[in-house]
C-alpha cells in the first residue's frame, strides 16, 4: 500500500489520533481506562480468539486446514467461510452464496425485510472430496444444501428443501447414509438425507432422539459428530435460574437412547455471560478443542476456544471446568482481523471479502470502477431511513475498541439525499451529509428517533441531534466504538458499548458532532454493530456520492506473533540508508555502509577484503517469519566497481537440517563491472525442517569487492523490479523450484539400484545435467521429495522436466511420476509421459497436474516405462498451474493405431522393418510401439506368420495386412442372474495390481479430469474393451477408485486375475460442470461430453478397438467394445447415454437410477437408431430397499413387456435385457459395487 492516497490517509490518521482519543474519552463523561493487559508469552493467545460478531460457528478440519462457517443473517453475500491453520488466526476465504433468494424480503421491497432472518446456524461438513453446507431461513421458510469440491474458490451448487429446519447439523455416517439433526425447545430430531445430498431420502420419517426436559431455553444449536463409535450431539441451553450451558448427549446407535450431561458451565473470566453452542475438532497431533460463542453486548456474539479432554468417553470442555482466559497455543499466530482498510482500488466490481451488503444489493447502483479508486453509491430508490435503504455497505466492528473513517465526495448529491457512515444496528447512529430542499448541504449526526423495542423496525426514522453547514464538496467522517476495557489479567470489563461521531474538513482536525449513542444489541436485527457506508434518497433518485477510502483502526488484540509486511508488502526491505540493516560480514572481509556506489537512495553495503568466494554478507532470518516449507520472493542487487569485467553473483540460503549445515541457491546472475544486476526468485521455498536460516550474498568465482543494495524479501509471487539494474541478467520466475544441476543434485537422489550424480556428458541448458546410471529396472531413476506445505494436496501445479538417453534404445519412453501415500498405501500417478529419440532431449510437461487430495509423503520420480538404459534429466521445473514452460518437443512418431508393418517407427514400411521384426523376435523389441506394429495380423502374438505377411507385403503379393482375430470361446451365461456379493478378498490388493491414471482434458465443458484404470500388464500392442463408469450426485471422478469403502479398482484387479472378466480399461469421468438446466446436476447432459470429449480423448490415447481413430464412423464400428454404467444420478445418465449415444455404445448398466425420459424415451431412441435386439444390451440393477427401487420397477416392467425391442433374460446370447434385484440392499456404493461384480462378466461377448 504505497500509493499517495494511502500515505496521506495514514498521515492524517496519525496526526489526529491523540486528539481524537482525548475528545472521545471526555465525551464519554469520564476517563475510559486504557487496556492494561500484560504482554502474552510466545505461544499464548487470549479469549475470545475472535472479538467480532461470528455467531453459531461450525468448524471442521481437512488435512492441516480448519474451516468454519457462521451466521450472517440478512447480509449479502452470505455464510462466510473462514480458514485457519492454527485455530487462532482466521481469515475469510469465500462465501457460500452471493444470493440465497431475491424476493421482496431480501431486497427491502414493498415494505418487507429479512432482518433477524436470512441464513441461520449453518452446518459445515466434508465427505469424500466434497464440502457441504446446510442452513435454514425463516425469511424464505426453506432450508438449503450447498455443495462444492473447492471450498476456497470453487462454485457452489444449491438444493432447496421446503420448511425451516432450525439449528440443523449434518452427519455422514460410516455406512454411507446421511442424516440431519435439528430442532429446538429441548426436542432434537433426526431425519435421513438422500445419498445425493439434495434433500431427504425417499420416505424418510422425522423422529425425536433427544428430549432435554429443561425449562427456559431448553436446548437447541445441534452439532452432531461421530467419534470412536459414539454419536455425540452438542446443544446450548439456558435453563431458568442458570446461565447458558453447553450440553452433550451421546449414544452408540442413532436408534438407541441418548444420555446427556453438562460439559461446560462457564463465563469468561469476570465476564459472566455463558460460553456455549458449538462443536469440537481435533488437531493433526490429536488434541481436541471446542469452538463456542459468548453473547458480548453490542459487538455481537464472539467465538471462544476451549480445550477438550476426554473423560470416560465424554468430551469435557475447559480447564478445571472453566473457559480459559489465556490458552497455550504453540505456533506463530497472526491473529484475526475481520475488518480492514480499503482504498477501493479495484479493476472490477468485486469487493474485499470483509464487506457485506445490508440485504441483497442492486448492482446497477454501485461501482468501484466508474471512478477508479472510489466507491460510488448511487441512489436508485427512495427510502425514509438507513434501515429501509438498499446498497448499504457494511463491515464488522471488533473489540475491545475500534474506529472507522471515510473520505466522501458529496458534489453529486441532490435535495433530500442522505449519505455517510453509520454505527449500524436498529438503535443506530449516523454521521453524514444531507441536502436540504433548498440545496444546502449539512453535516449531521442522527439517531433512530423511532427506536423502541416494541416498534416495527421498518418505521425507523432519523432524529437529527446536531448539524452544521458544509460549504465544500469533501468531508471526512468517523465513528469511534468503545465496547470494553481489559485488565492486566485479560479480564474484560462489563459492557461500555458507546459510540461517538466526528467530522473533519481536512482529515486532520476533527470535531465531535451530535450525541454519544449507547449501543444496544437488538434481536430485531440479531447482529453486532457494524460500520456501514450509506447513501439514499428521500425525495428523488439519481444523486450519488463517491467514497475515496475506508480507514479502520482497532485496539490491539491477540497481536501477530510474527512480523508483518511493510506498507509495500515486503517482509524485508534493506536499503542501507541508516546502517547495515542487520547484515554482517561473512568470513575474512569487512561489511560497511558506503556512498561509493548505490542503486537507489544514497548508500549501499560494501564488502571489502574478500579472500574467498564465500566471503561476503550474511543476515539471519527468523523461522517465525520465514516458515520452513513456505515460499517467498527474494531480490537483491549486486555490483562490483573494480573486479573482472563480469562477475557472477549468488544469493544463497544457509540452513541446518538433520544436524548438518546446508547451502541452497536462491538466485544467481552475472553482472558487468560498474552496473548493478538484480538477483530475483519470485517463489523460493525454504526447505521443510530447516533451522538457523542465514541469507548469504557471495560470488561464484571472483574474490573482488562488491556492493549490495535494495535487498527485498516478500510474499511468494511478488513482482519486484529494480530500476537501474542490468535487466538482461535478472533471474525472474514464478517457479516453485527450478533444478538446473549446475551446482549439485538440487535435492535429487537415486531411486532403486542406480547412481544419481551431476554430469557434463550432456545437457539441455547450462553445462550440466543429472545422470542416472546403473539402472536395472524401469522404476530405477531419480527422485525428489516435495513438501505438502508448498505442493498442497488437492491443488494443481505445472510440472516440466527434460529427459534424454545417449546410448540406450531408440526411442525411449520416459515418465514423470508422483509417488505418494494415501490411507496407508503407497500409490503412483503419472504426471507426464512421452518418447524421445536417442541423443535428443524431450520435455515432459503437464500444465495442470492435481496433487491427489489427502496425499502424504510426496516424491517426484523420473523413470522410464520399460527400458533400463542410463538417462539424463535437466531443467526440472514446478510452477503454479497454467504456467507456460517451453521445452524440446518429441520427434518420435508413434501411430495412434497400430501402424502395422512399420516396426522401426520411421514412418515407412520397407525391408528395414523386416530386419527389425526378426531382430525383435530373437532379442526383444526396443519398445511397445515397435512390438505393436510388428503384430501385423493383430493376433496378439508376434510370430513367423507376421514375418510371412510382411514379406508378402514387401514383394507385392498382398497390398494390405489381414487380421487374424484370436479365437473366442462361447461365454456360459446364466439365464437368471442372481445377486451375489464379491468375495471379501476381492477388495484386497493383489500382486498384479492395475494402474489408475489421472487424466486432464479440455472438453466442451472446460478443463476437467477423469481417472483411467489400466489393467495389470497393459500392453499397447493389444486392444481393450472400455467400461465407462459414472458416479452419483455430490460425487466426482475420484469416488470409485479413491474411496476405501468402494475400491472398484481392487475388485477389477481380482476379477481379471481370477478370469471373471478379460482385462479391460475402466474410465471414471464426471458429470460435474455439465449443463444442468434440466435440474439433474449435469448428469442429464453428460452424454454429449461423452460423445464429443471423453470417449475421443480416452480412445485416441489408449489402445482400444477404435484403433486411435475417434471419428464418429470409427466409434460406431467399435460400439460393441464400449459399455457405460452409472450409479444414482449416474444411473440416470446411463439411460440418457442409451437415448442419445446408442450408435457408439452397445452395453448399458444403469445402477439404482431412473430414466428421466421414461420408457417412451428409450423406445423412441431405439426406433430411431434402426438397430435390432441383437445390437444393444442392458442389465439394470438396484436393491429392494434402495430409494430408487420404486421408480425403477415400473420402468423395468414396461420394458420387459416390450417384446418388440427387448427379450428379457440374462443370457445375452438369447436376449438383451435383464433386471438384477438385490434383496434388502440400500442406496450405497458398498452394495452397488457388487452389482458390477455380478453383471460386468456378462458384457463384451456379443457382437465381438
Amino acid at each position: 500500500m504505497s500509493s499517495s492516497k494511502t500515505i496521506a490517509k495514514r498521515l492524517l490518521s496519525v496526526l489526529s489520533s491523540a486528539a481524537l482519543a482525548a475528545s472521545c474519552f471526555a465525551a464519554a463523561g469520564a476517563s475510559i481506562p486504557a487496556m492494561t493487559a500484560n504482554a502474552l508469552e510466545a505461544g499464548q493467545v487470549a479469549n475470545p480468539v475472535i472479538w467480532a460478531d461470528v455467531p453459531d460457528p461450525d468448524i471442521i478440519r481437512v488435512g492441516d486446514t480448519y474451516y468454519m462457517v457462521s451466521t450472517t443473517m440478512f447480509f449479502s453475500p452470505g455464510v462466510p467461510v473462514m480458514k485457519s491453520k492454527d485455530l487462532v488466526s482466521w481469515e475469510i476465504c469465500s462465501y457460500v452464496y452471493d444470493t440465497m433468494a431475491d424476493g421482496a424480503k431480501q431486497t427491502l421491497s414493498n415494505g418487507q425485510h429479512d432482518y433477524a432472518h436470512g441464513s441461520w446456524a449453518a452446518s459445515l461438513r466434508y465427505n469424500k472430496g466434497t464440502f457441504y453446507v446446510f442452513f435454514g431461513s425463516y425469511g424464505t421458510n426453506k432450508s438449503y444444501i450447498y455443495k462444492t469440491t473447492d471450498i476456497e474458490s470453487g462454485n457452489w451448487t444449491k438444493s432447496e428443501i421446503s420448511g425451516m429446519y432450525h439449528d440443523a447439523s449434518m452427519l455422514f455416517d460410516d455406512d454411507g447414509r446421511n442424516y440431519l439433526v435439528y430442532g429446538g425447545d429441548g426436542n432434537i430430531k433426526i431425519k435421513e438425507l438422500n445419498s445425493q445430498m439434495t434433500g431427504f431420502a425417499y420416505g424418510a420419517q422425522e423422529r425425536t432422539i433427544i428430549k432435554t426436559g429443561l425449562n427456559g431455553l431448553a436446548g437447541e444449536g445441534s452439532h452432531i459428530q461421530k467419534i470412536n463409535g459414539y454419536y455425540y450431539v452438542f446443544l446450548i441451553a439456558w435453563p431458568s435460574g442458570s446461565g447458558r450451558i453447553e450440553l452433550c448427549y451421546r449414544s452408540k446407535s442413532l436408534t438407541g437412547s441418548f444420555e446427556g450431561k453438562t460439559v461446560l458451565n462457564s463465563g469468561l473470566g469476570t465476564y459472566g455471560s455463558g460460553v456455549a453452542q458449538g462443536g469440537i475438532v481435533d488437531t493433526p497431533d490429536g488434541n481436541w478443542y471446542g469452538l463456542l460463542f459468548q453473547d458480548h453486548g453490542a459487538v455481537g456474539r464472539i467465538p471462544v476456544l476451549v480445550p477438550v479432554t476426554w473423560q470416560n468417553n465424554w468430551p469435557i470442555m475447559g480447564v478445571n471446568g472453566k473457559a480459559p482466559i489465556v490458552l497455550d497455543m504453540p505456533g506463530n499466530h497472526t491473529g484475526t482481523q475481520l475488518a480492514k482498510d480499503d482504498e477501493f482500488s479495484y479493476s472490477s466490481n468485486k469487493l474485499k471479502l470483509e464487506w457485506q451488503w445490508n440485504h441483497n444489493p442492486d448492482n446497477n447502483y454501485w461501482s468501484v470502477t466508474e471512478r477508479p479508486g472510489w466507491l460510488r453509491l448511487k441512489n436508485g430508490y427512495i427510502a425514509k431511513s438507513i434501515i429501509n435503504a438498499r446498497n448499504t455497505l457494511t463491515m464488522r466492528t471488533e473489540g475491545p475498541s475500534c474506529s472507522g473513517v471515510i473520505k466522501m465526495d458529496v458534489s453529486h448529491m441532490k435535495a433530500g439525499d442522505y449519505a455517510g457512515l453509520s454505527a449500524f444496528q436498529y438503535n443506530y447512529g449516523n454521521v453524514g451529509v444531507r441536502v436540504t430542499d433548498s440545496g444546502e448541504k449539512k453535516i449531521y449526526m442522527a439517531t433512530n428517533g423511532n427506536y423502541n423495542g416494541n416498534s416495527d423496525v421498518m418505521n425507523s426514522a432519523d432524529k437529527i441531534q446536531e448539524e452544521v453547514s458544509l460549504s465544500s464538496n469533501t468531508v471526512y467522517l468517523k465513528t469511534d466504538f468503545q465496547f470494553n476495557t481489559v485488565d492486566s489479567n485479560y479480564n474484560v470489563s462489563n459492557n461500555i458499548d458507546k459510540v461517538n461521531f466526528y467530522y473533519s474538513l481536512d482529515g486532520a482536525n476533527w470535531k465531535k458532532i451530535g450525541t454519544q449513542v449507547g449501543m444496544t444489541y437488538d434481536l430485531k436485527l440479531f447482529t453486532g454493530y457494524r460500520n456501514a457506508i450509506y447513501s439514499y434518497a428521500t425525495k428523488s433518485t439519481g444523486g450519488y456520492v463517491d467514497v475515496d477510502y475506508f480507514d479502520y483502526e482497532r485496539a490491539e488484540w491477540n497481536a501477530p506473533s510474527i512480523a508483518e509486511p511493510d506498507a509495500d508488502g515486503y517482509w524485508i526491505h534493506d536499503t542501507f540508508e541508516s546502517g547495515t540493516d542487520k547484515w554482517s560480514a561473512r568470513g575474512s572481509c569487512t561489511a560497511s555502509v558506503s556512498s561509493n556506489s548505490k542503486l537507489s537512495g544514497s548508500k549501499s553495503l560494501g564488502f571489502s577484503g574478500r579472500t574467498s568466494t564465500w566471503n561476503g554478507g550474511q543476515r539471519s532470518l527468523s523461522t517465525s517469519t520465514f516458515v520452513p516449507g513456505k515460499s517467498y520472493a527474494f531480490s537483491a542487487c549486486f555490483a562490483n566497481l573494480d573486479g573482472s569485467d563480469t562477475t557472477e553473483f549468488k544469493l544463497t540460503l544457509q540452513y541446518d537440517l538433520n544436524g548438518e549445515t546446508n547451502y541452497a541457491k536462491i538466485a544467481q546472475a552475472t553482472g558487468s563491472r560498474g552496473k548493478y544486476v538484480q538477483l530475483y526468485n519470485s517463489a523460493y521455498t525454504i526447505p521443510s525442517g530447516a533451522t538457523n536460516l542465514v541469507l548469504v550474498a557471495e560470488t561464484t568465482e571472483d574474490t573482488c569487492d562488491f556492493y549490495l543494495d535494495e535487498v527485498i524479501v516478500a510474499p511468494a509471487g511478488t513482482k519486484i523490479t529494480a530500476s537501474g539494474t542490468s535487466t538482461a541478467q535478472t533471474v525472474s520466475s514464478t517457479y516453485l523450484f527450478h533444478d538446473t544441476f549446475e551446482n549439485g543434485t538440487d535435492d535429487w537422489s537415486a531411486r532403486g539400484g542406480c547412481t544419481a550424480e551431476t554430469s557434463s556428458d550432456t545437457k539441455y541448458k547450462g553445462t550440466r545435467s543429472l545422470s542416472l546410471s546403473g539402472r536395472t529396472s524401469a522404476w530405477h531413476g531419480g527422485m525428489k521429495t516435495l513438501s505438502t506445505s508448498t505442493f498442497v494436496p488437492g491443488k494443481s501445479y505445472a510440472f516440466s522436466a527434460c529427459f534424454t538417453n545417449i546410448q540406450g534404445s531408440d526411442p525411449t519412453e520416459f515418465k514423470l511420476t508422483l509417488q505418494y501415500d494415501l490411507n496407508g498405501e503407497t500409490k503412483y500417478d503419472k504426471i507426464a509421459q512421452t518418447y524421445a529419440n536417442r541423443g535428443e532431449f524431450v520435455q515432459l510437461y503437464n500444465a495442470k497436474y492435481t496433487i491427489p487430495s489427502g496425499a502424504e509423503d510426496l516424491v517426484l520420480v523420473a523413470e522410464t516405462t520399460e527400458e533400463t538404459c542410463d538417462f539424463f534429466i535437466d531443467e526440472v521445473i514446478a510452477a503454479p498451474a497454467g504456467t507456460k514452460i517451453d521445452g524440446p518437443k518429441s520427434n518420435v512418431v508413434v501411430a495412434k493405431g497400430p501402424a502395422r508393418g512399420d516396426v522401426n517407427l520411421d514412418g515407412e514400411i520397407n525391408v528395414m522393418d523386416l530386419v527389425e521384426l526378426k531382430r525383435g523376435m530373437s532379442k526383444g523389441f526396443v519398445n511397445n510401439a515397435s512390438k505393436q506394429n510388428a503384430d501385423v495380423d493383430q493376433s496378439g502374438t508376434v510370430d513367423n506368420t507376421d514375418v510371412t505377411y510382411l514379406q508378402s507385403y514387401l514383394t507385392g503379393k498382398i497390398t494390405e495386412f489381414p487380421v487374424t482375430a484370436p479365437a473366442k470361446t462361447q461365454y456360459k451365461y446364466s439365464s437368471n442372474l442372481q445377486y451375489k456379493e464379491a468375495p471379501s478378498s476381492y477388495f484386497k490388493q493383489p500382486a498384479k495390481h492395475g494402474t489408475v491414471v489421472k487424466e486432464y482434458y479440455n472438453g466442451i465443458n472446460g478443463s476437467k479430469a477423469m481417472n483411467v484404470y489400466l489393467p495389470y500388464g497393459y500392453d499397447k500392442s493389444k486392444k481393450y474393451n472400455v467400461f465407462y463408469l459414472m458416479h452419483g450426485g455430490g460425487e466426482n471422478e475420484n469416488t470409485c477408485f479413491n474411496d476405501t469403502s468402494i475400491e472398484i479398482d481392487l475388485m477389477l484387479d481380482n476379477m481379471i486375475a481370477n478370469g471373471d472378466i478379460e482385462p479391460m480399461i475402466v474410465v471414471c469421468p464426471t458429470f460435474n460442470n455439465c449443463p444442468s438446466n434440466d435440474g439433474n446436476m449435469g448428469a442429464g447432459t453428460v452424454w454429449n461430453e461423452m460423445r464429443q470429449s471423453i470417449i475421443p480423448y480416452v480412445e485416441s490415447k489408449y489402445s482400444t478397438y477404435a484403433n486411435g481413430n475417434t471419428s464418429i464412423s470409427s466409434l460406431k464400428a467399435s460400439r460393441f467394445h464400449r459399455a457405460y454404467a452409472g450409479f444414482s444420478m449416474g444411473g440416470g445418465s446411463t439411460w440418457k447415454m442409451l437415448c442419445n449415444n446408442l450408435d457408439i455404445c452397445a452395453y448399458y448398466m444403469p445402477l439404482s437410477g431412473h430414466c428421466w425420459d421414461g420408457a417412451s424415451g428409450i423406445q423412441n431412441a431405439i426406433d430411431k437408431s434402426g438397430y435390432s435386439k441383437r445390437d444393444y444390451f442392458v442389465i439394470a440393477a438396484t436393491g429392494t430397499k434402495d430409494l430408487a427401487y420404486d421408480n425403477m420397477v415400473p420402468l423395468i416392467n414396461t420394458l420387459k413387456s416390450d417384446t418388440k425391442r427387448f427379450t428379457y433374460t440374462s443370457d445375452l446370447s438369447k436376449g438383451n435385457f435383464y433386471f438384477l434385484e438385490a434383496p434388502n440392499t440400500t442406496h450405497w456404493w458398498g452394495y452397488v459395487r457388487h452389482y458390477i461384480y455380478d453383471a460386468l462378466p456378462y458384457f463384451f461377448h456379443e457382437g465381438q
